[in-house]
């Protein structure tokens, strides 16, 4: 508004300005002819032309000089003479003397103001040329200015406030919807989606906040159902056991969930954006997932990992496709299943076909050996005969005892009579087993030592897995401990824990066994265990009760100086 009031009052007072110098410019003429035409009449020398000069110059309003041919001033209304220099150079009067209007503004230096001038040619009758000009002072000019730009002015300033009255009302009417769209768009930015704008209107704004409220509800319905289908898909990923990882076609990891996290020992968010290889550092992984992205099929590998610890994975891979670009392949989903204890078993029913075959087979040939050479004539030795049927009956009853031990193995494997549990009376128990196993003890000097004080008698399970656990671990303590030794059984209760404590000073175990000493069949010294009668399944038996009552065991030995097995059962199971 004020550009436009100042544009327009400069070019109306640009166009009034020149408006004004044209008709002083007229009136200047016209008055300079009448000049001329009173001097055609009554002049004839040089004082005439003063006289009439005289006479006129009052009543035009006007300095009037009159200029000689060669630039002297003859006549002059309001300046002295003598005090006018030669006026030939000046614009004006050059024009004049040549026959034609002269118009010049400039300052004047005898009168000291600014002049406009009007020259015309001017001849006598008695010969030679003179020239007749007009000035007026340029007061009017600056007074008409003054007066112009006041009003020019003065409108800027009565526009501006008509404008801001004006202005403030629109700009409420335009700026407010807009600063709550605004407002409304950064919150959408921080998530606050559905944000809704009222504006009751037709016109554009209104149309716009309409397609804004539009946008924001079909904005917030969308992000939330992306929501909801990310949390589905992290929920089903977060719930899977098996390892998950997703890479993208340069190999770096896109996703990891928290199955594969616990697996490798690392968090997503340390290995998100690596490469496969600096994640996982295996060389066959590596290549499987190249061979992947090179073929674009399905494939299934096996695995050994070292890091953290040693494991064996089985990887299944994928493509991952885009539906959204014509299938377009835009990385590989690796599903990691840990077959480390599944490929141990395997071993161990390996491992244990084997025994139980070797266990079977040397009794049996040894059996058959003997009956083989009772038929052949031995039998009518009565000192070999007996000696062969003593050690037939020997090997008979370990056979005996294995089946019985495997029976009892697979029965606590099944779990099938902890259904039925029964409140176990601990210390008496214990006090039956030591009385069973005192004579045993006593063949070799070997004292039992049993201490039962303030113990919680409501533990609940199987009394005969129980009392087979204590016997198997105290004979063992009996059957490696020399002559003249000693077995402690203590057990006491820490919490809501029984504390069972078998202490022998035997010949200890190696270090380098203990971590398998409750495999099947598995003997430190399998000459010695043969010799005092061990199967190889009685610390197996006894493992398999304790986790049956949901407890654990403990192996403290020292080698030479004895072993204490320590065991912890949980009195509510």
């Amino acid at each position: 508004m004020i550009i436009g009031i100042l544009a327009t009052g400069l070019l109306a007072h640009a166009l009034l300005q020149r408006d004004f110098l044209n008709s002083v410019e007229n009136r200047l003429l016209s008055n300079a002819y009448l000049i001329r035409g009173f001097l055609l009449d009554d002049v004839h020398d040089i004082d005439d032309i003063r006289r009439v000069v005289a006479r006129e110059s009052d009543n035009f309003k006007a300095r009037v000089t009159v200029i000689d041919s060669n630039g002297v001033v003859v006549v002059d209304s309001e300046a002295n003479l003598h005090e006018l220099d030669n006026h030939g150079n000046r614009p004006e009067v050059i024009m004049a003397v040549d026959g034609l209007v002269g118009v010049s503004q400039r300052y004047s230096k005898s009168i000291n103001m600014d002049l406009y001038y009007v020259a015309i040619p001017y001849d006598l009758k008695s010969g030679g040329r003179y020239v007749i000009r007009l000035s007026v002072p340029l007061t009017e000019i600056s007074t008409f200015n003054y007066h112009l730009f006041r009003t020019i002015l003065l409108s800027a300033a009565f526009g501006l406030v008509v404008a801001m009255l004006l202005g403030v009302r629109f700009l409420k009417v335009i700026i407010n919807p807009i600063q709550d769209m605004s407002r409304a768009s950064k919150e959408i930015a921080n998530g606050k989606f559905g944000r809704s704008i009222i504006y009751d209107s037709d016109d554009e704004l209104g149309e716009l906040a309409e397609n804004f409220n539009k946008m924001s509800e079909e904005l917030g319905n969308k992000i939330m159902e992306i929501k909801d289908q990310n949390i589905k898909n992290s929920a089903i990923l977060s719930s899977m056991i098996n390892g998950v990882i997703a890479v993208d076609n340069q190999k770096h990891v896109m996703f990891i969930n928290p199955a594969a996290e616990l697996l490798f020992g690392f968090r997503e968010d340390e290995i998100k954006g690596r490469h496969i290889l600096e994640a996982f550092r295996n060389n066959q992984l590596d290549e499987q997932i190249q061979a992947l992205i090179d073929d674009n099929v399905q494939s299934a590998i096996e695995i050994e990992m070292h890091r953290p610890e040693h494991r064996i994975l089985n990887m299944y891979s994928n493509p991952i496709v885009s539906s959204q670009r014509a299938n377009e392949r835009i990385g590989v989903v690796i599903i990691i299943a840990d077959v480390t204890d599944m490929r141990k078993l395997e071993f161990m029913r390996k491992d244990f076909v084997a025994n139980v075959s070797h266990e079977l087979k040397t009794p049996l040939t040894s059996i058959r050996g003997f009956v083989e050479t009772l038929k052949n004539g031995a039998v009518d030795n009565v000192a070999v005969r007996d000696k062969f049927l003593d050690i037939i009956d020997m090997e008979t009853g370990r056979l005996s005892t294995l089946i019985e031990d495997l029976l009892v193995l697979s029965d606590i494997e099944k779990r099938s009579n902890m259904i039925e549990k029964s409140q176990i009376d601990v210390c008496k128990a214990a006090e039956e087993v030591v009385h069973m196993l005192q004579e045993i003890g006593k063949k070799k000097n070997v004292a039992i030592n049993l201490n039962c004080d303030k113990v919680n008698t409501e533990l609940f399970g199987n009394s005969g897995w129980f009392k087979q656990m204590l016997i198997n671990l105290i004979d063992n303590g009996i059957k490696y401990t020399p002559n003249d030794g000693s077995v402690w059984v203590n057990m006491s209760q820490t919490g809501d824990d029984l504390l069972i404590s078998i202490k022998d000073n035997g010949i200890g175990i190696p270090e380098e066994h203990i971590d398998r000493l409750f495999e099947r069949f598995y003997r430190v010294d399998k000459a010695r265990s043969r010799n005092v009668g061990g199967t190889g399944l009685g610390l197996a038996i006894v493992k398999h009760v304790v986790l049956s009552f949901g407890g654990h065991i403990d192996v403290r030995s020292e080698y030479g100086k004895g072993t204490e097995f320590i065991v912890r059962i949980p009195f509510e199971v």
